[in-house]
């Protein structure tokens, strides 16, 4: 229900260009955000691998 929400916001605010503009906005801070999410909580399974160090030759 909620995307077809969205959907019918979306549509209406295309119609005129200052709703593009708004839309563009919108965009531009949501991806933002989930840029900023995605850096301070990464993906579970997402760690670096290990990196193998050569035995020390004595």
């Amino acid at each position: 229900m909620l995307n077809f929400l969205r959907l019918l916001l979306a549509r209406r605010l295309t119609r005129t260009p200052i709703g593009l503009i708004v839309m563009g906005v919108i965009w531009l801070l949501a991806r933002r955000r989930r840029q900023r999410q995605e850096q301070t909580r990464p993906h579970p399974g997402t760690a670096p691998a290990r990196q193998r160090h050569p035995a020390a030759r004595r």
